[in-house]
């Protein structure tokens, strides 16, 4: 793409440590904080490159690639805490482990199978896969590599870590159709003294559960039901409350669609796609009332990634929406939705921004804003696209930087 910086998967990974799970690993991790990491970049951006089998470096100061990457097996979602990122393999069974201060990876864990989700307590020092295929959340220890304990959750797709950590909430794929006793439940998994098979959550209500929202705290979290979207009959939001010995449960919400969530400031934003629509819906719930507004018409599509700008503008990615018709500039509508919360809607709020026909695909998976900055790391269609927050559209003051390969995932590792 003419006018663009290339990031080259020919990057020299500066040191790779391969270990295999539970044989522990030799980290020697410089936890200081006034230690500046190898590279010398005071904030970096690691950014997942699926096809080139590579996880790169960029200085988000500048907005440019460094010459500092991870050479990892099919790397998709990344996330971070603490000084210790996890990125976890869309094509073998690797859950791979980096420390930020020395920028090393320090542990190639081998869980079960190909993970489908992963998460990371807020200390750095736990992680968690979702297996699939053997129906497993498996819990890793990202000093040594070790997988800790095994939970038994069939089919298990996503996961829903509480703020602290202390509490998994574990989601099957097509849960009416998993056997008794987990059809239509979800597992609640107590991270610092697990069971081999978690404790079941269920609801009368509960429709195809999909995701949670924790809000805000470790005793209370909202259950998303997609319904109808994934194979049921009606979406809707249930708050379960965990200040008790027995979770209590709330009155069913129902909304249009949820696959994914978002807590702020009081209000719960809930997005999917109604079945075979050709629009998308987002609505706002309030967190005391347990009340959900109208319905704001976004992009279709199944809806997985959601951001809060720091101008309170709500970023909203999908999977598999539907283009509109290109333009004459050869551009169109993607999988993209940003909606100002801050104003009413509009026939310019949402914003769609438009990206290049070309591209092979316009699927939506991550989004980072960059701290102290106006600017939003967006992987979509396979690229990194760097918005202005403030124009909602990719800035016209920054190079864009082109890929080669297929970009998946995005995080910023430092403050």
């Amino acid at each position: 793409m003419c006018g663009k910086k290339y990031v080259r998967e020919a990057f020299i990974s500066l040191c790779l440590i391969s270990i295999l799970a539970g044989c522990g690993s030799n980290s020697t991790a410089n936890n200081s904080a006034t230690t500046a990491p190898p590279t010398g970049i005071s904030k970096r951006v690691l950014v997942s490159n699926t096809s080139n089998n590579v996880i790169n470096m960029l200085d988000a100061n500048k907005d440019i690639g460094s010459s500092k990457s991870f050479t990892v097996t099919g790397p998709t979602k990344l996330a971070s805490a603490s000084g210790t990122t996890i990125s976890m393999s869309g094509t073998t069974n690797q859950v791979v482990v980096i420390d930020n201060k020395t920028e090393v990876v320090t542990a190639t864990v081998l869980v079960a199978d190909t993970p489908f989700d992963i998460a990371i307590s807020s200390d750095g020092k736990t992680a968690w896969a979702a297996v699939r295929n053997p129906g497993f959340v498996q819990k890793i220890d990202t000093a040594t590599g070790n997988i800790l304990f095994t939970v038994v959750v069939p089919s298990v797709k996503r996961l829903a870590l509480s703020p602290t950590g202390s509490k998994l909430l574990a989601f099957s794929d097509d849960p009416q159709s998993v056997p008794a006793p987990n059809t239509n439940a979800v597992v609640l998994i107590d991270t610092a003294n697990p069971t081999t098979t978690g404790t079941l959550l269920t609801n009368a209500a509960f429709d195809q559960p999909f995701t949670a929202v924790f809000n805000g705290s470790e005793t209370q979290a909202f259950i998303l039901s997609c319904g109808a979207e994934c194979g049921g009959t009606a979406a809707n939001v249930i708050r379960v409350d965990f200040s008790t010995a027995t979770p209590s449960f709330s009155a069913a919400i129902p909304v249009s669609a949820a696959t994914v969530g978002l807590v702020n400031n009081g209000n719960l934003y809930v997005a999917g796609t109604p079945l075979a629509s050709a629009s998308g819906s987002l609505q706002v719930i309030s967190t005391s009332a347990l009340t959900a507004g109208p319905v704001i018409p976004i992009t279709n599509g199944r809806h997985g990634v959601i951001a809060m700008s720091t101008n309170s503008h709500l970023y909203i990615g999908a999977a598999a929406c539907t283009p509109s018709a290109a333009n004459a500039q050869n551009q169109l509508r993607g999988c993209l939705s940003i909606f100002n919360t801050g104003t009413a809607v509009s026939a310019t709020n949402p914003v769609f921004p438009l990206e290049s026909s070309l591209r092979q695909n316009f699927d939506v998976t991550a989004f980072q804003q960059i701290s102290a900055r106006n600017v939003m790391y967006v992987a979509q269609g396979a690229e990194l696209d760097i918005f202005d927050i403030t124009t909602d559209a990719p800035s016209t003051s920054i190079t864009q930087i082109d890929f080669i390969g297929k970009v998946f995932g995005v995080v910023q590792i430092d403050p």
